[in-house]
């Protein structure tokens, strides 16, 4: 992990992203549309194999799960604020 890895832990938008990290691979799959994550599926199972294709897929589910409880649970949703 890397220190853009890091800061990700703790801010669900950070935008820092180091290309030769795998983890920051993921993250970036992970903020992607559900119709660019599955272009990116199979591109790995078609250069990889199908099992290298379902790992992505499970660390990615993982990984937006994460970004998405950290979304919520973010103090700065603006879109809430009271008025």
């Amino acid at each position: 992990m890397c220190n853009d890895c890091n800061e990700a832990k703790k801010f669900w938008d950070w935008h820092g992203y180091k290309e030769d990290c795998e983890a920051c691979s993921i993250r970036a799959i992970a903020n992607c549309s559900p119709k660019i994550r599955n272009v990116c599926y199979r591109q790995k199972a078609y250069r990889l194999g199908k099992p290298a294709g379902r790992l992505l897929k499970e660390a990615v589910e993982l990984e937006s799960d994460r970004i998405d409880a950290l979304h919520k649970a973010s103090p700065y949703r603006w879109w809430q604020r009271a008025a």
